[in-house]
């Protein structure tokens, strides 16, 4: 796909790609790879899967998600008598969890940002709460100085330079808060 032109239906982005490249080299290679997909069984992926403990949830379920996938286009095509991922499972996984910065932690990140030289942007999305992919998208014309407002409708998409909608359908504006940074 072109640089800058939105994803056609039924492609993949570069990042995607990517994902799915290093999940098959990384896990699913060395515990299969020499192997015939009819001889693979249940348990041996579900052992790809436990010797995960310690990533992420979200790792382990991309994980999850490649290896169903290959076996159930595998079955599809006729390739394999049988999907051994059909009812392949996540493990016990703890989900992260993200948070806001304390107060504390927002002085000492503003105080840092200071001498950085990408620190205004730096300063702009947390002072927004915007999202990298968000901020690389916006134009002047989202921000609104008069009411200290900044219009988030539109992203880049992840991997690429494709601009598309945010990942919730309705705009949404979020405060300059100009209070807490004088930068803007």
């Amino acid at each position: 796909r072109e640089s800058g032109k939105k994803k056609q239906r039924g492609t993949m982005a570069p990042k995607n790609y990517r994902m799915y490249e290093q999940t098959v080299r990384l896990h699913i290679n060395p515990a299969i790879g020499k192997r015939r997909l009819k001889d693979v069984t249940e348990p041996e992926l579900r052992r790809i899967l436990n010797g995960m403990k310690g990533d992420s949830y979200s790792h382990i379920a991309k994980t999850r998600i490649v290896i169903k996938a290959m076996f159930r286009q595998a079955f599809a095509s006729r390739i394999i008598p049988y999907d051994p991922a059909a009812l392949l499972e996540m493990p016990a996984a703890e989900k992260g969890k993200r948070r806001s910065l304390t107060e504390e932690e927002k002085i000492i990140f503003y105080q840092i940002a200071a001498d950085h030289p990408h620190g205004m942007l730096f300063r702009f999305m947390v002072s927004t709460g915007m999202r990298p992919n968000e901020v690389a998208a916006a134009k002047v014309g989202d921000l609104d100085f008069k009411r200290n407002l900044v219009r988030v409708n539109k992203a880049v998409e992840s991997g690429s330079k494709a601009v598309s909608d945010t990942k919730t359908s309705l705009d949404r504006f979020t405060i300059l808060n100009t209070a807490e940074d004088k930068t803007f």
